[in-house]
């Protein structure tokens, strides 16, 4: 009777074995964590700092996955968190006042950036108390550059006192006469920022540091160091005391693992 009740069990529960792996191979396949066929990175102007990252990234994320990470040039950490927030990316290049939603993850700190308020040395412009009624750049919109521009001349109640300037970028400062000043926020070895800042024609402010950083927690307070953008002559001649702010590369919170993962990789 046992070898009876083996031989009835045995080809059902064979059956039943066969019919849990053809239903759970499919789903499996449907619901494996994978990389996209192909991705975008948001970075912001060719040739800017955010750009060549996103450049860097992307050679570095091809050439360990073979799928392909495109660059997408942008205005500037706005536009690539509503790029990111869209569906229309899935990376981005972001200044750390742009993460502020629960829908958004970063996945690395990339570098610091410091704010450099730039003044023409033949405007009589000595603080920034005398940007009143100047004509200024602040950066494109839909830029970090110029959210964080803005952020400063509130601070010092003069956002409606200025002039400023569009669809200018700030090295124009030394071409164009009319242009009194700019405020930049990059990266340290941004090449355009390093040309401007040996220039003799310039002049970088100070900024009051601490007060701007404790009302604005995405800021951090930072120092301009003698001999930064040249030794021979040291520029700047002595240190310029400042604020700045960190940039991350970020995602939507539900990418995939992988996909995370293989960011990772390439960034390191």
């Amino acid at each position: 009777m046992e070898s009876t009740l083996k031989r009835r069990v045995h080809p059902w529960f064979v059956g039943l074995m066969v019919l849990v792996i053809l239903t759970s191979v499919p789903f499996w396949f449907l619901t494996r964590d994978t990389l996209p066929a192909s991705a975008q990175i948001a970075t912001g102007r060719q040739g800017g700092v955010f750009f060549k990252i996103g450049a860097l990234l992307s050679e570095h994320y091809t050439n360990s996955t073979r799928h392909s990470l495109t660059v997408r040039k942008t205005a500037g950490s706005e536009d690539n968190r509503e790029l990111l927030l869209g569906g229309k990316v899935e990376a981005a290049v972001l200044q750390g006042d742009f993460i502020n939603t629960r829908h958004l993850s970063v996945i690395a700190p990339l570098y610091l950036e410091m704010i450099h308020v730039i003044v023409r040395s033949d405007t009589g412009i000595t603080n920034i108390n005398d940007l009143a009624g100047r004509r200024i750049v602040l950066g494109p919109v839909g830029s970090g550059m110029r959210k964080s521009g803005l952020s400063v001349l509130r601070h010092y109640q003069l956002d409606d006192q200025v002039v400023e300037v569009p669809d200018t970028y700030f090295t124009d400062l030394l071409t164009d006469s009319s242009i009194d000043a700019a405020i930049v926020t990059t990266g340290i070895l941004n090449s355009d920022l390093v040309r401007l800042a040996r220039s003799e024609h310039i002049r970088i402010l100070p900024l009051h540091v601490e007060a701007i950083a404790r009302k604005h927690p995405f800021f951090y307070s930072a120092s301009v160091p003698v001999g930064l953008y040249s030794e021979r002559p040291a520029v700047p001649a002595e240190p310029i005391e400042t604020v700045g702010a960190t940039a991350y590369l970020a995602t939507r919170r539900d990418a995939s693992e992988s996909f995370v993962h293989a960011l990772l990789t390439a960034l390191h």
